[in-house]
């Protein structure tokens, strides 16, 4: 008789982001890494740390005033295209951050912060090149 194995892996849901609008996918992206911050071993300080920054009162102030500024932002369609290819590749780095095996916490975490700095920067691009028109 022959043994078999089977391995099975979950992969985090990808809904389609074209019929959300910017905040709304902000939105998205907050309650995920909400849920995934209060997931992290609360023992180990790193991760207690990255918990009280990310909560923290300052950062949810300027998650809203991001709310704000992509929704000024997402009138004109060619913004449009860019802010949903943001999102689209945040959610796909989430989904190979949850696939990553033994270094889960650690790509949750680092996922987390890479995407705010590239919601930061691409809202400032965008800012930037409307003065500019």
């Amino acid at each position: 008789m022959r043994k078999i194995k089977l391995k099975v892996k979950t992969a985090a849901k990808m809904q389609p982001i074209f019929g959300k609008t910017a905040q709304q996918l902000l939105d998205e992206f907050i309650n995920i890494a909400t849920k995934e911050i209060m997931a992290l071993n609360k023992d180990k300080v790193s991760n207690k740390a990255f918990a009280e920054t990310f909560l923290s009162p300052e950062n949810l102030q300027k998650l809203e005033k991001l709310k704000i500024r992509l929704k000024n932002l997402e009138k004109e369609i060619s913004n449009k295209k860019v802010i949903y290819d943001l999102f689209h590749s945040i959610f796909r780095n989430y989904r190979w951050a949850v696939d990553s095996g033994s270094e889960k916490e650690i790509e949750i975490k680092v996922w987390i912060a890479s995407s705010i700095d590239k919601i930061e920067r691409i809202l400032f691009l965008l800012g930037n090149k409307n003065e500019r028109d």
